[in-house]
């Protein structure tokens, strides 16, 4: 079995595929670099393929548009970053289930690295051929979908919270 395959073996969107699958899945994973800086993604730009983390950390950051003028007096926006992701993690999936979906974050190469990409085209092909595996594959990102959501959400709620609180303080005069 070869380094890729058991490389595979450890990605949580992958757990539910066999040994066959994992190899079949391995030979239409393109292997890229990544530098320390460098935007791996977008967000706003359309997508059509999902990333997996082999070597290295790369950070998620979203734009926060507040208004012209309230962070900076050209842009009006700021970059949050959500979280930081390390090896055998998957991100892009969203552009990958939903094909040339846009990209809703920036992810950006906080160290050198490497990631392995597959192509929305290149998985079709492979689930006509290996309908279980994708199925198993469609499955596990969902779940990891929604275990995003679901933080997300609970994020949501604690701004939420904070800036009601923060709106309802009487003002000194």
């Amino acid at each position: 079995m070869n380094e890729r395959v058991e490389f595979l073996k450890k990605v949580p969107a992958f757990k539910g595929v066999g040994d066959e699958g994992l190899a079949r899945l391995a030979a239409i994973c393109k292997t890229a670099a990544m530098k320390a800086g460098d935007a791996i993604i977008r967000e706003g730009e359309e997508g059509d393929c999902v990333y997996i983390i082999e070597e290295g950390q790369v950070e998620v950051s979203m734009a926060i548009t507040m208004g012209a003028g309230l962070f900076d007096e050209d842009k009006g926006a700021m970059d949050k970053v959500l979280v930081k992701l390390g090896p055998g993690t998957m991100f892009g999936e969203m552009a990958f289930i939903f094909d040339h979906d846009l990209r809703s974050a920036t992810i950006t190469a906080l160290t050198d690295g490497k990631v392995l990409s597959i192509t929305s085209a290149d998985f079709k092909r492979f689930a006509e051929d290996d309908v279980k595996s994708a199925y198993r594959i469609v499955l596990d990102i969902a779940q990891i979908i929604a275990t995003r959501l679901r933080k997300t959400n609970q994020d949501v709620r604690k701004l939420t919270t904070v800036l009601t609180i923060a709106l309802r303080k009487p003002r000194n005069k």
